[in-house]
């Protein structure tokens, strides 16, 4: 390899001592960095003739090298610079060098450690072996799920078993409450409950529709308390009259409702109750009457009354055994009726002439007082 150095031209003379210096100084300059130059074109020509064979980035090194000693040569030449400025600029070439190397060494070891890093895709058989891990585990979880249930279902046999035969659960206790003319034994067979039963063998709605199907009972609620007991509320029609139906007599609540027949095994003594047709109106006011009668607004005894009769000319008429008295009440003004007809048979009574009375009649605002006639002696 040959370099051309091309000569710079000598300055001006100014003065002839200066000059004299000026010309020894440049003409050593030139001849050390001459020297220096050939020393450094060829070291690197050779460390790149080396090094030809060997790695990527040392090939790549060693023409940077050359060409930046080429660069200097040539710099050297056209600017005519010393040796200082020639020393400056390959440190500024080797510096740049040596990133260039430092950055794509980076990059080759990079690119090795992801490459190295990159999951690799695992082959067939461990694919296979892999899915046939994940079945096992599948088959394996569904078993031990099945064994479960399977073990519930027999635990819940045996405690359903042992919840239906332990004589803890054995009924001992039944409580009644609300009942007035229907007897314990009587509710317990209608109900179809009894003691000794299983308590969980006892199903509480059937007894419960059960006594709701008797005419004598309106409401129940039966409770069941573990282990051993039972309680059942009971809310009863309560009969107020005796009705004829059909030739046989029948219990009729306060609105006139029929409750049950009349029988030996709950015998009660009741009025009898008669509804004219045409007098279905009135029909309401039966149940004040009773309860008035209850809370002494009209002083008059429930079990002295043997009669009472609705029709449309009279209203509610009582018959009243005891006295063989008759009390009439229109249902134009119920409320003052009813307190006029109590204060004149409380009026009567205080005076003691209600032996004497025959019919009492409350109507339009007004009361009626009918004597008896005397009897004649014979």
């Amino acid at each position: 390899m040959a370099f051309f150095v091309r000569k710079r031209p000598a300055p001006p003379k100014e003065e002839s001592g200066r000059e004299n210096v000026h010309d020894a100084a440049h003409e050593h300059a030139r001849v050390t960095d001459e020297a220096l130059l050939a020393n450094i074109v060829h070291k690197t020509t050779a460390d790149a003739r080396n090094s030809f064979t060997g790695r990527r980035g040392s090939v790549v090194s060693a023409q940077t090298v050359e060409g930046s000693a080429f660069g200097n040569t040539r710099l050297f030449d056209e600017q005519g610079t010393g040796p200082a400025d020639n020393r400056a600029g390959r440190a500024d070439r080797n510096a740049s060098l040596q990133g260039s190397d430092g950055a794509k060494s980076k990059t080759d070891e990079a690119q090795a450690k992801s490459e190295q890093e990159a999951p690799k895709r695992p082959g067939l058989l461990t694919r296979l072996k892999n899915r046939l891990r994940a079945f096992l585990y599948l088959v394996l979880g569904l078993f031990f799920f099945l064994l479960s249930l399977f073990a519930v279902y027999k635990f819940s046999l045996w405690l359903y078993s042992w919840m239906h035969t332990s004589p803890m659960f054995v009924t001992r206790h039944i409580d009644i409450t609300g009942n007035v003319r229907l007897q314990r034994d009587m509710i317990l067979h209608l109900g179809g409950l009894s003691e000794g039963d299983n308590a969980f063998s006892v199903s509480i709605a059937a007894v419960e529709h059960r006594l709701r199907q008797t005419p004598w009972v309106e409401d129940v609620s039966v409770k069941r308390i573990l282990p051993d007991r039972f309680v059942i509320r009971l809310q009863e029609r309560m009969p107020s009259f005796w009705i004829r139906r059909e030739g046989r007599l029948f219990y009729a609540n306060e609105k006139g409702e029929l409750i049950a027949p009349v029988e030996s095994s709950n015998f009660m003594s009741l009025p009898i109750l008669s509804i004219e047709p045409g007098c279905e109106d009135a029909i309401p006011y039966l149940s004040r009457l009773m309860r008035d009668i209850r809370s002494g607004i009209l002083p008059v005894e429930a079990g002295a009354i043997a009669t009472v009769d609705v029709s449309p000319s009279r209203g509610v008429e009582l018959y009243l055994e005891d006295r063989e008295m008759r009390l009439s009440l229109a249902p134009d003004d119920w409320d003052g009726n009813l307190l006029r007809l109590g204060a004149t048979i409380g009026d009567l009574a205080r005076r003691r002439e209600l032996s004497s009375v025959q019919e009492v009649r409350a109507s339009q605002n007004s009361v009626w007082v009918v004597l008896r006639r005397p009897v004649e002696q014979q």
